[in-house]
């Protein structure tokens, strides 16, 4: 696994193999179009990519950055938690820090994350990474696979 290091803040992180991507993607059964979304779901320090879509600035692209994609992914699980149980009282279950970081590790996301191994301990950074990769699987695919994801390993 190769070492990035950031020259303002000295922190090393680890890049994300193409191999490891193709694992989650099998893994997970999505297979992503835009690869850099992928990698930026699975990255804390990398800040932003431009992708291609339907919403874009210029020319059918646009910038997206982590933050924004955690953020979608948030409203995601917020919309298909409310879908699947059909009750805001209930659904709030779905969106807890303490059950996305559940999930992270019964899902064992580590293993496809750019960071140092046990490095990911708070039950934030573990919800964030799953909200992560839900926006990344609907910028990507739409929310149709996104809500399948949400079903197959969220929500169960």
């Amino acid at each position: 696994m190769a070492l990035m290091i950031d020259r303002k803040t000295g922190s090393v992180e680890a890049e994300v193999p193409g191999a490891q991507r193709l694992a989650f993607e099998k893994n997970f059964d999505v297979e992503f179009h835009q690869k850099e979304l992928l990698k930026l779901a699975l990255k804390f320090r990398h800040k932003s990519v431009i992708i291609n879509t339907q919403f874009g600035l210029v020319d059918g692209q646009t910038v997206i950055r982590r933050k924004t994609m955690v953020a979608m992914g948030d409203a995601l699980l917020r919309l298909l938690s409310i879908q699947q149980e059909f009750d805001f009282r209930t659904a709030v279950k779905y969106q807890t820090n303490r059950h996305l970081a559940n999930k992270f590790d019964a899902l064992n996301l580590q293993q496809y994350i750019s960071i140092k191994p046990n490095a990911i301990k708070s039950q934030i950074t573990k919800g964030d990474v799953i909200e992560a990769i839900i926006g990344a699987i609907y910028l990507d695919q739409g929310i149709e696979q996104a809500r399948t994801f949400f079903r197959r390993h969220i929500a169960f």
